[in-house]
């Protein structure tokens, strides 16, 4: 741990002084900007909304363009970039997440092992992802076991298995975050141990007749079948658009699914939903592939606690991919389990808890420095899902611009996504750049952050939000995707 903290002293006044309190010149004025920003921030479909806007050139430190820059505004995703690039900062894209695998008992002497094999959950938001190329699965999972457990001659376990979840004390659910996205796997929350995402997909038929419920036919993992009843009621409409939801919480064995949909015919959806303790679907797969492995399980004679000759055994550690493949993955997929994930991380190497509210102290603390009366700055969970999450469009800019000088032998920009302009505007042929954004996206919310590049180097720092807006969400998001391909052609004129 001490070498995460050594790294970051180096480089820990340079954060202070550019997210605290650097304030870029102006320059002078440039019409076609001006002219695209105004039209912009007076179209019709932004009326009575927040509009906040900050760009500056990376070489001059200049302002380009801005709108309310200063502006507390809601990131909703946008505050990945904080959390992913706190991590690039610290330079700990090369190490990964580790969940140790012990014994505890004692040998019998004839290939047996009395006691329990314990899975210590460290936080990993990647073992037995679906998602993630080169995620660790159960089959690899079990081999490592199995051939740890041959190794020591044990071929047979009276005992169990478990998971220790010690590592982390709060609910999986950050308090802030809005109940209806819960159950919807949006807020499945981050655990000690995560197991597949932490992800169920449910599948649902259509009604038979309007009216009728649309019957709950198949999920994965197969046995959380039981965890779920659907009261969607079918609809005669044929284009009725699927207004179906999970009412419910990780910490809740049983959710509802709710809404309306359409029946009638052979269509059928599939929803993404929270699961209910994924250590117990873990343990499940893993006895099972431990056993066709051949380790054999029994109940022990005696329990555990009675035994006087009981010993703990590092037995192995599983390992996923380094945090740098991670995150550009959480980037990419805007996935809120990885960023928590991250932000425990971060909390126990540096500030010495993983648990969130230490976390989230460090991070804080450490970013805002000695600017304590910087209040467009409110941090209170990892992935940006809680609509209390606060940040002006300067402090994004200023802290991109950080990630740029602290490692210019690196590139944070890579691990950001691609912008990919909506079909009614695309980019004129031959441009010269191209943008790398993450997007950010709640109820009455629409937020881009990240790089104008020229080729390989990232040339211009970019942050826009608009919160409050009344138009259509689809609307808005294809004006300021409008927006941002007409500013990227006019900065890389």
């Amino acid at each position: 741990m001490s070498v995460y903290i050594d790294r970051f002293r180096y480089s820990w006044l340079s954060l202070i002084l550019v997210f605290g309190g650097m304030k870029a010149m102006s320059q002078p004025p440039r019409n076609d900007i001006d002219l695209l920003l105004k039209s912009f921030i007076e179209d019709s479909l932004l009326r009575h909304a927040h509009v906040a806007l900050n760009v500056i050139d990376l070489r001059s430190e200049r302002v380009v363009a801005q709108h309310h820059p200063d502006l507390a505004m809601v990131p909703a995703s946008t505050l990945k970039l904080i959390t992913c690039g706190m991590l690039f900062f610290s330079q700990a894209e090369m190490e990964t997440f580790a969940t140790p695998v012990r014994l505890e008992g004692h040998f019998t002497g004839d290939s047996g092992f009395v006691g329990k094999l314990v899975v210590a959950g460290r936080g990993d938001p990647a073992l037995g992802s679906t998602h993630l190329p080169g995620a660790v699965g159960i089959d690899s999972i079990a081999a490592q076991i199995s051939g740890a457990l041959r190794g020591l001659g044990i071929k047979r376990l009276e005992g169990d298995l478990e998971v220790d979840e010690k590592y982390l004390s709060n609910i999986p659910e950050n308090p802030e975050w809005l109940y209806y996205d819960l159950g919807n796997y949006y807020g499945g929350g981050c655990r000690a141990f995560n197991w597949a995402d932490n992800e169920v997909l449910v599948g649902l038929s259509a009604a038979e007749k309007p009216g009728a419920i649309c019957p709950l036919r198949w999920t994965r993992p197969p046995e959380a079948i039981e965890d779920f009843t659907s009261a969607v009621e079918g609809s005669g409409n044929a284009v009725i658009k699927p207004n179906v939801y999970v009412i419910g919480t990780s910490s809740n064995r049983h959710k509802r699914i709710y809404g309306n949909w359409k029946c009638c015919s052979d269509d059928s959806i599939v929803l993404r939903a929270a699961m209910y303790r994924p250590a117990e679907h873990f343990l499940r797969s893993l006895k099972q592939e431990l056993v066709k492995r051949g380790v054999s399980f029994s109940e022990a004679s005696n329990g555990i606690g009675q035994q006087t000759n009981v010993r703990s055994l590092a037995l192995t550690e599983i390992q996923s991919p380094v945090l740098g493949a991670l995150a550009r993955f959480a980037l990419e997929r805007s996935s809120n389990l990885y960023c928590e994930a991250f932000l425990h991380w971060m909390g126990n190497c540096f500030a010495g808890s993983a648990d969130r509210d230490s976390a989230l102290h460090w991070l804080t603390k450490t970013l805002m420095g000695a600017a304590t009366e910087n209040q467009a700055f409110k941090m209170l969970d990892g992935s940006g899902l809680s609509p209390k999450n606060l940040i002006s469009a300067s402090n994004m800019t200023a802290f991109l611009h950080l990630l740029t000088l602290a490692r210019p032998d690196k590139n944070f920009w890579k691990w950001i996504p691609e912008f990919l302009p909506v079909p009614e505007k695309s980019r004129s042929p031959g441009t010269k750049c191209s943008l790398r954004l993450k997007s950010g996206s709640m109820e009455r919310v629409k937020a881009y952050a990240g790089y104008c590049m020229r080729g390989e180097q990232p040339a211009y720092a970019i942050s826009i939000m608009v919160n409050n807006f009344v138009a259509e969400p689809a609307a808005v998001k294809r004006r300021i995707s409008s927006f941002l391909v007409d500013l990227e052609e006019l900065l890389c004129k």
